[in-house]
């Protein structure tokens, strides 16, 4: 009787790593609202972001080749993996199976990191609210949120249009944010270029081009860039002296380790999106846009040689 020689062993069963990690990674581009490679190279911003040319992410995708783990941390960067609850997971266990190559390797390394076999189900509610954000999830292109950062009033129509699924005219829009109606139409002709705006037929009414979506931004980085962070933080606390209050603020100061807190940094994003089950389209007049936010600062650190 014949046998296989280990090394054809081994190069089948890359064959199969490269077909999972393929079919996952094709599952997740369009779960993110990208039809194509093509068209999620590009929404992305191509070479500049992924560091490579078309052809080389494709043949990635296409599972004829494995990523280096620079193009995975750009891919998974992309498509904003932390918003796939158990599938970031299972791309980054098919990737360090394909890395590893040996199986035993692989199982050690998997059960250090594995959740315990006997953890509790997510809570219904959370479930729900994931199912929720999967199905209306829809991405912006990079030119899009351009425009979001390019001034104080294009900021806060698209917090309006993020949030509220209705046509608005212009005149309203000055209304309810404080601008003059002439910076309203300029914004708004702005995005309209862009495609994040539909006009009515008469031109006089504005509405998002995805109403009632989850609008996630292009990131280059797993975090925002601290500046236009800044930017925006000024705008809203702004916004809130003039038109609105704060309404709530816990704080808290320990000293942890890093390592520690960070573990529970999932919660509390978890926590934050859980607010979303509020949300409301009605324009009812006691309905207000909220912004609900966390922030964790670490303020400084002890070194030992502080104290010799």
């Amino acid at each position: 009787m014949l046998r296989k020689s280990p090394h054809s062993v081994d190069a089948a069963q890359r064959r199969a790593h490269l077909q999972a990690f393929s079919e996952l990674l094709q599952l997740l581009r369009r779960e993110a609202g990208h039809p194509s490679a093509r068209d999620f190279y590009r929404s992305n911003g191509g070479r500049a972001h992924f560091l490579c040319t078309y052809e080389q992410y494709l043949n990635v995708e296409s599972g004829r080749s494995a990523p280096t783990p620079g193009l995975l941390e750009k891919i998974a960067v992309a498509l904003q993996i932390w918003l796939h609850e158990g599938k970031n997971r299972e791309l980054f266990l098919v990737y360090l199976r394909l890395v590893l190559g040996s199986e035993n390797l692989f199982e050690m390394v998997a059960q250090a990191i594995r959740e315990a076999k006997n953890a509790a189900a997510a809570p219904p509610l959370r479930q729900a609210l994931q199912r929720d954000l999967e199905t209306r999830r829809r991405p912006v292109t990079q030119e899009q949120a351009d425009a979001m950062y390019a001034d104080p009033v294009s900021y806060w129509l698209s917090v309006v249009f993020c949030n509220d699924g209705g046509e608005w005219t212009a005149a309203e829009l000055a209304q309810l944010l404080g601008y003059p109606e002439s910076a309203i139409r300029t914004s708004a002709q702005r995005y309209l270029k862009t495609g994040f705006l539909v006009a009515s037929k008469d031109g006089k009414r504005f509405r998002c081009f995805a109403s009632g979506k989850v609008l996630v931004i292009p990131r280059r980085t797993p975090h925002l860039p601290p500046e236009p962070v800044r930017r925006c933080e000024r705008l809203n606390e702004e916004m809130a002296r003039k038109r609105g209050c704060e309404e709530l603020r816990e704080s808290l100061y320990l000293k942890c380790y890093p390592s520690g807190i960070r573990q529970y940094y999932s919660y509390l994003a978890r926590t934050v999106a859980g607010a979303s089950v509020y949300s409301t389209a009605d324009r009812g007049p006691d309905t207000a846009f909220y912004q609900v936010q966390t922030i964790v600062r670490k303020l400084f650190s002890i070194k030992k040689e502080a104290w010799k």
